[in-house]
């Protein structure tokens, strides 16, 4: 017997899964873009993965953010109510989880500062990605017959195995 009652449909519940899997398409579009070479190099050498481009790859990226941000405003927006309620009350009752607010304002602080002032850790992060692209250059220049960009014969493609490109 077929079920002729059907479901309404529900904005709390189609934002929530939206927001979900679109921040997993984010995620995604991003490990792409960090371990992908960069843009003249793969535009120069037609780099693409799954049939995309570079720039292929920049729009999903692009998007997603932009659907991400639109779908997180409409769930504060759908749950106001409930949120505002959570609010109301623990301003009513006083903040119960100051040190994790704290912690996690602090931390928050702590990358944005770091970001800013390219320390080591967020340096490491952040050059990652331009000596996986020398590294992949120097590599297909050996094997060409080449030598690098001004590299020593034998220097070759293993020199940046380290973080700063110590052997």
């Amino acid at each position: 017997m077929a079920d002729t009652h059907r479901r309404p449909f529900r904005g709390r519940s189609f934002t929530a899964f939206l927001l979900t899997l679109t921040f997993v398409r984010m995620a995604v579009n991003g490990i792409v873009l960090y371990l992908g070479p960069p843009g003249g190099t793969a535009r120069r050498t037609g780099w693409s993965l799954w049939g995309l481009g570079r720039d292929g790859w920049m729009a999903q990226h692009i998007t997603s953010c932009a659907v991400f941000v639109v779908a997180a405003l409409a769930h504060v927006w759908l749950n106001r109510r409930v949120l505002w309620s959570y609010v109301h009350a623990r301003v009513r009752r006083g903040l119960n989880r100051r040190r994790e607010l704290f912690a996690a304002a602090a931390l928050t602080a702590f990358l944005v500062a770091g970001t800013i002032w390219n320390l080591s850790p967020w340096k490491w992060m952040l050059s990652g990605s331009r000596h996986l692209s020398v590294y992949r250059e120097e590599a297909r220049a050996f094997e060409q017959g080449g030598h690098g960009k001004g590299l020593r014969r034998g220097e070759g493609a293993g020199r940046h195995r380290g973080r700063g490109g110590e052997r």
